[in-house]
């Protein structure tokens, strides 16, 4: 169930065929009947939120990332 879950709240295809069809994509993805008619009732407009958020996060978190890698390797000509 936390792969499951974790994939649709990072991957945008795997949240897009299960808002499309939630108890389809569960039961897909092997999830029992009992956790397919669990994420049927689903927060549907907080989990894409709470997607939006986290790739936010983590592009914030990459952008963080390059600017460190680009200071480090020029930083010979800023210190002296």
């Amino acid at each position: 169930m936390e792969q499951f879950l974790a994939r649709i709240y990072v991957d945008a295809d795997s949240r897009a065929a299960f808002l499309a069809n939630p108890r389809a994509a569960a039961a897909a993805a092997g999830l029992s009947a009992q956790e397919c008619e669990a994420l049927s009732r689903m927060d549907f407009a907080g989990l894409e939120l709470a997607a939006d958020s986290f790739a936010r996060k983590r592009q914030q978190k990459s952008q963080k990332r390059s600017g460190r890698a680009l200071a480090a390797r020029f930083s010979r000509w800023w210190s002296a």
